[in-house]
């Protein structure tokens, strides 16, 4: 993406230091979540060890899945649902129920690569249809006989034991699921990761006025949407938009040129803060050729 200036002057805000009280009232931490506990359990606890108010957690893992869990506090759970769409990674061991060969095995993988169809599992919750989704890479890791590791980059919503199981009728050996791990909600990757013993070591220190590990962990809760296309305001603007206006184009400071018409986008004001998430009504070429009108409709404003 590269940067609009409105005007020559604008430059990027550095980030900010933020303190543990604005981290745990408007922060994300991505949690490691372990094989056992359900997700809403381990957000449980991530309430419990910082005795916070509101936590909640983006796209459910099972049970026995591990891996990245973005979990926001504070205000910024209101903005996990923009990471809802966004696609998912995930690290599978998969067994096979008979031999197969390389050759095979490598023509499945190319069979699934790109966009399939799936049929939604009974047990799911959605209405059980067959959906187009569209797997951005499946890359074989590692096979050991009938053992295979791969890494999926998929679109959201596409259901990996199903792949697995479909992968296995395609080579007429049947195939199932042995571990799941997911490595990567859209921008937040798994470096990111902390676990639960981390966290509750983090709350015993800040416990002792020591918030270095809370710093650590912790990420302000612009991170939550670093996918999305930036927008930028002058302060001007901000109290309107704080009220719920739409942004119109005067008060336009520099934009992403990757906007299209109907995308999410985060808006920011000079130093940095988000003011809001909106819907773009227009896309770039309109706006730089028009001086008034409306820009992006709010639909989630945290100032």
């Amino acid at each position: 993406m590269t940067l609009i200036k409105c005007f020559e002057e604008f430059s990027l805000p550095e980030k900010r230091e933020r303190s543990s009280e604005e981290l745990l009232k408007f922060g994300l931490v991505v949690v490691d979540k372990s094989s056992g506990p359900t997700s809403h359990d381990t957000v449980h606890h991530v309430k419990k060890f910082f005795n916070l108010k509101k936590a909640g957690h983006s796209g459910t893992l099972d049970p026995k899945v591990t891996g990245v869990l973005p979990t926001g506090v504070g205000k910024a759970t209101r903005l996990l649902g923009y990471l809802l769409k966004a696609p998912k990674e995930y690290v599978c061991l998969m067994k096979l129920h008979d031999e197969v060969s390389d050759v095979d095995l490598d023509k499945c993988f190319k069979k699934f690569s790109g966009e399939i169809d799936q049929l939604v599992p009974r047990k799911s919750r959605v209405k059980r249809r067959v959906r187009k989704r569209t797997i951005y890479e499946l890359e074989l890791l590692d096979r050991d006989g009938s053992f295979v590791l791969f890494r999926a980059l998929t679109q959201a919503g596409t259901y990996i034991r199903k792949l697995i199981h479909d992968m296995g009728e395609f080579l007429k050996t049947g195939a199932h699921m042995l571990e799941l791990r997911r490595t990567r909600v859209a921008h937040l990757k798994e470096v990111l990761c902390v676990d639960l013993y981390e966290l509750l070591m983090a709350s015993h220190e800040l416990g002792k006025n020591n918030d270095v590990y809370v710093k650590q962990f912790f990420f302000s809760g612009e991170k939550l949407v670093e996918h999305l296309p930036r927008v930028f305001v002058f302060d001007s603007a901000v109290t309107s938009l704080s009220h719920g206006s739409s942004l119109k184009i005067p008060g336009l400071a520099a934009f992403d040129d990757s906007i299209t018409n109907g995308c999410d986008v985060a808006v920011f004001d000079l130093k940095g803060n988000l003011v809001m998430v909106g819907i773009a009504q227009l896309s770039v070429e309109q706006v730089l050729k028009q001086k008034t009108g409306v820009f992006v409709k709010p639909s989630c404003v945290i100032v």
